[in-house]
């Protein structure tokens, strides 16, 4: 098995997990892909909690097209995922380019995940307006928080904790930047 729900598009039932809240998967070692095509037949609306913890083979966790159904997502935890690379896969040639995507995530901790090169893709990297924490701990081959992109709105981040994360150049810089300005925030808060 490489794929937790497998959809047949031929089924014209209601979208599948619409009323899901919590997606917790644990020690899937062989499995590559929580759900692949046809992406329009999974609904995640009601998904606020998803934590993926030890899957070896598990590249990315969602195409685009399934991550514009995660609007009230607020927490992502995803640990121990040695060949993940991407968190959400490529921009799909049919996604807005002005859409906020994961409009309520406040929590983000990615550990343990030596091949991941980009937490985000550009499409959604346009801000992350309540995202008030992010740990990322040994993520040894990060290049960057969003791929090209090093300006990401994050208004309300109040904690960022990078523990042996990205050793490229570009990408430290980035997440010194993101660090000085949560610094800063909670300097003016005292005053």
């Amino acid at each position: 098995m490489s794929e937790i729900f497998q959809v047949d598009e031929a089924n014209n039932a209601a979208p599948l997990l619409s009323n899901l809240e919590l997606l917790e998967l644990l020690s899937l070692p062989d499995l590559r892909w929580i759900v692949t095509s046809p992406t329009h037949c999974v609904d995640l609306v009601c998904l606020k909690v998803l934590e993926i913890i030890s899957w070896e083979k598990l590249e990315s966790l969602f195409s685009i097209s399934i991550v514009r159904s995660l609007i009230v997502l607020e927490e992502l935890k995803i640990v121990g995922c040695n060949e993940l690379k991407r968190v959400f896969m490529e921009v799909e040639s049919n996604a807005e380019s002005n859409t906020l995507y994961l409009p309520n995530l406040k929590n983000m901790e990615i550990k343990e995940c030596p091949n991941l090169e980009y937490v985000f893709p550009l499409a959604l990297a346009r801000g992350f307006l309540r995202l008030q924490k992010v740990l990322l701990v040994k993520l040894g081959n990060l290049r960057g928080f969003a791929e090209s992109n090093d300006v990401v709105k994050m208004a309300a981040l109040k904690t960022l904790d990078r523990n042996n994360s990205g050793k490229n150049v570009k990408c430290l810089k980035t997440l010194d930047r993101l660090e000085k300005r949560v610094e800063t925030k909670k300097i003016m808060s005292i005053f």
